[in-house]
């Protein structure tokens, strides 16, 4: 479901709950996490989740994310997120403790949980209204980097102003903190979007680093602070 008919979907139940506030969150352009905290505050949980459970798979999928002590709720919000492959890949990316869910989370996402291609770049369009910067991510003996004991590790791109020049950066670029385990041939990396007084944004795709090709991962980002999209337009 697109992101203006989810709104309307949304308002519509907020509307027939009597959640006043929650209608108005939504209106205003609210993220999920105000969103969620309003109506859980009008209506209470039960009534909530069964809310979300009559939504778009992406709605329980930041439910999981947004809402803190769901009980016995998180089976239906997982099983509910495991609907379409697209939010079952973002469930398996961004939610911990799956239990038995993960299975069916992984053979709901099918090939999209698979690397995506081969790389050694990483290119940013932001078609945002914010200010934005963007930096990677990679797994190293089973350890997501960067993560270092001393300092910040994490090395950011410039920081992007509306623009739809691309910045492209190396890999390796990302991986120059000595405090950081190194980057190496066949680690899977990934891209992450800090968003100036937002919500960042993370992708669920993953790639293989390879130093021996010259491919890039493209992304786009879009929207607002509080309800911004990463786009991945594909490797050249």
């Amino acid at each position: 479901m697109k992101y203006h008919d989810q709104r309307r979907a949304a308002l519509t139940l907020a509307k027939e709950a009597g959640a006043t506030k929650t209608a108005r969150t939504i209106l205003r352009g609210g993220c999920f996490e105000d969103i969620f905290k309003d109506a859980a505050n009008e209506v209470g949980l039960d009534a909530l989740v069964s809310l979300v459970l009559q939504g778009d798979p992406e709605w329980a999928f930041n439910a999981l994310r947004y809402i803190p002590n769901l009980g016995t709720h998180r089976d239906a919000l997982l099983q509910k997120a495991a609907e379409t492959p697209e939010v079952a890949l973002q469930t398996l990316r961004s939610v911990p403790d799956l239990g038995s869910h993960g299975t069916t989370l992984a053979a709901k996402a099918g090939t999209l949980a698979d690397p995506a291609g081969r790389i050694s770049n990483l290119s940013l369009i932001n078609d945002g209204g914010f200010v934005c910067a963007f930096t990677m991510y990679w797994i190293n003996n089973g350890v997501i980097q960067p993560k270092g004991t001393t300092g910040s590790p994490v090395v950011w791109s410039p920081n992007m102003d509306l623009n739809f020049n691309p910045v492209k950066e190396p890999c390796s670029y990302f991986a120059a903190s000595p405090s950081t385990a190194p980057l190496q041939a066949g680690n899977e990396v990934w891209m992450y979007v800090w968003v100036e007084s937002g919500k960042d944004n993370e992708s669920t795709f993953r790639f293989t680093f390879d130093p021996n090709t010259d491919q890039t991962a493209n992304f786009v980002i879009t929207g607002g602070v509080d309800n911004n999209e990463l786009g991945y337009t594909g490797i050249k």
